[in-house]
C-alpha cells in the first residue's frame, strides 16, 4: 500500500529527460526496500525512484532529521 507525502511547495527532481517540478513523494515497500518516487506537479509519478534497503531506513531517517535540525547526533 503506497502513501503520498504532499509538499507545501514544489521542489525539483532530476529524471531521465531533465529537471522537473515535484509536488510530493510516493512512499511504498518493494521487497526488502523502501521505495521513494517523485510525484510531478501534474500529479503523475515521475520516471525516477530510490530503493533504500530496509536495514538502512532508520539510519536514513535519523540523518534527515539531523540535517534539518530536528534531532541531535548521539
Amino acid at each position: 500500500m503506497s502513501e503520498i507525502i504532499e509538499f507545501k511547495r514544489t521542489q525539483e527532481f532530476l529524471g531521465r529527460n531533465g529537471v522537473f517540478q515535484m509536488s510530493g513523494l510516493v512512499v511504498d515497500r518493494q521487497g526488502n526496500s523502501l521505495y521513494l518516487a517523485p510525484v510531478t506537479s501534474k500529479g503523475a509519478i515521475g520516471r525516477a525512484y530510490l530503493l533504500v534497503p530496509q536495514e538502512h531506513v532508520e539510519e536514513m531517517a535519523d540523518l534527515m532529521l539531523r540535517l534539518v535540525g530536528k534531532r541531535t547526533a548521539v
